[in-house]
C-alpha cells in the first residue's frame, strides 16, 4: 500500500508505553487464551513483533496488530515487547483491514465483532461486499454470512456474543422474515 512502510529496525518498547487501538475490531479477549499465550511468551517470548504507530495526539505508541500479544506479555511479566514501527500515512481503513486479517485468519475474532468491523470498513471505504472480500482475502460468502448477523435483533445478537447461539445457527435465524421469529 501507499504510504505504508514497516521500519525494518526492531523496537524494544515498554508495555507501559503502548496503548490500545480504540477502533480494534476486537472487544472481547478470553482470559484463557490470554493465559495460555502468556504461558507460550514466558517460555519461548514473543515470536512476532508487534505492529505499532506513533500516535502524535496521545503521544505513545499505539497497537497497529498485537494487542492480544501485548495483554499477553504484560501478563508475563515482560517489561518490554519486539515492535515493528509503520511509517508513513497509514489511514484508518488501512490499520482496520489489517486488523480484520489478522484477527479473522486468527479464525479466534467473535463473529459479531468480525461482522462489525467488515461493515465499518465497508462503510469507510464506499465498496461493495465482493471488493472488501478480495481486498481481505476471504470469501463472499464469509462477507455475506456476516453481514446477515448484523440484521438480528439485538437480544439475539447478545446471545451469539456470549457463546449461547452457534453462528451458523444465528445465520439460519438471520434469513427468517421478523424479529419475532427470529427470537
Amino acid at each position: 500500500r501507499k504510504g505504508d512502510s514497516v521500519n525494518n529496525t526492531l523496537l524494544h518498547i515498554p508495555v507501559d508505553e503502548l496503548m490500545v487501538d480504540p477502533n480494534q475490531p476486537r472487544r472481547v479477549w478470553v482470559q484463557s487464551e490470554i493465559d495460555r499465550l502468556a504461558a507460550s511468551i514466558a517460555a519461548r517470548g514473543i515470536l512476532q513483533p508487534l505492529r505499532v504507530m506513533w500516535d502524535d495526539e496521545r503521544k505513545c505508541w499505539r497497537i497497529v496488530c498485537g494487542e492480544s500479544r501485548w495483554r499477553a506479555a504484560k501478563q508475563a511479566g515482560l517489561e518490554t515487547v519486539p515492535c515493528l514501527p509503520v511509517e508513513g500515512g497509514l489511514s484508518e481503513t488501512d490499520i482496520l483491514a489489517d486488523q480484520i486479517v489478522e484477527n479473522h485468519c486468527r479464525q479466534d475474532l467473535p463473529p459479531l465483532s468480525l461482522a462489525r468491523a467488515m461493515f465499518r470498513l465497508k462503510k469507510l471505504k464506499s465498496c461493495t461486499s465482493q471488493d472488501l472480500a478480495a481486498e481481505l482475502g476471504i470469501s463472499g460468502a464469509s462477507v455475506t454470512r456476516a453481514e446477515a448477523l448484523l440484521t438480528l435483533p439485538d437480544d439475539v445478537q447478545a446471545m451469539v456474543d456470549d457463546g449461547r447461539l452457534a453462528e451458523s445457527a444465528a445465520y439460519e435465524l438471520s434469513r427468517l422474515r421478523d424479529e419475532d421469529a427470529m427470537r
